[in-house]
Formats: structure tokens, sequence, C-alpha cells
């Protein structure tokens, strides 16, 4: 089974696509794409599609706070997909004590427990840190 996940970000597209291995956990990665949006996600989702063999995947979700209305596709927040994420590479025994979100628009941190759920939130500014955003936007 594979399972593409999809982040609209505030200046950027995110596309990867996971292949599961026989026990069901992620075992390989088929498809990075990285491009920015220039405001507007719609065209650039259209662009990553053609690139991405999207009728080989069974699964596919979205996230992405500013833009993910835009699209008829299963939506999560980024916490959530974290949270997912996670629990298949804890089951690999593996433990982590944060997760970094470095985006154009914000930087956070979350902080996990034991049970790799997140217990807290650290963030700076909304500052977009010279990516042009402000621009676009105007």
């Amino acid at each position: 089974m594979k399972s593409l996940g999809i982040c609209i970000g505030a200046t950027t597209l995110s596309v990867a696509g996971l292949r599961a291995g026989r026990d069901g956990k992620p075992a390989s990665t088929t498809d990075i794409l990285i491009e920015p949006h220039n405001g507007n996600p719609q065209e650039a989702i259209l662009r990553a599609i053609k690139k991405v063999d999207i009728k080989s995947y069974s699964k596919i979700a979205i996230t992405g706070r500013k833009f993910r209305h835009l699209v008829n596709l299963s939506s999560i927040s980024e916490p959530e997909a974290i949270e997912t994420a996670l629990l298949h590479l804890n089951g690999e025994g593996k433990h982590f004590n944060a997760i970094v979100s470095a985006g154009g628009e914000t930087f956070m941190v979350y902080v996990l427990g034991r049970d790799g759920r997140i217990t807290s939130v650290q963030t700076g500014n909304k500052c977009a840190s010279g990516t042009g955003e402000f621009f676009l936007q105007q």
C-alpha cells in the first residue's frame, strides 16, 4: 500500500509518498517534491499531481492551515499528522523528545511525552522571515 501526504505551507507545497512494508509500517519513500506555490497553491497542486503517479496511491491526505480548504481531500492538522507519523516511527523502538516544524511562516517545536503525543508547543513570532510572502499577499 502507498500513501501520499501533501502539505500546503505559506510559501511552498511539499509532497511525500510512503510505501508500506509487509508489517504495515513505512518501508520506503516513493515521491518527494517541494516547490514554491507563489500564492497559488491550487496551481502548484495540479503541477505536483502531473509529476506523481497519483493513481498508484491508495490513501491521500492533505495538511496546511491556510489553504487546505481549497481541495476536496481528507484533511488533518499538522499536530495530528506529526502524532500519526510518530506512532509508526515509535513502533520501531525509536523515541523522540521533540519535532521541529520550520515553515515559511512559523517556527515551532512540538515537545513530546514518553507516549509520543504532543505535550506542548513552543513557537516564535509569525514572521515570514524574508520569504516575500508579504508581497505575494499584497
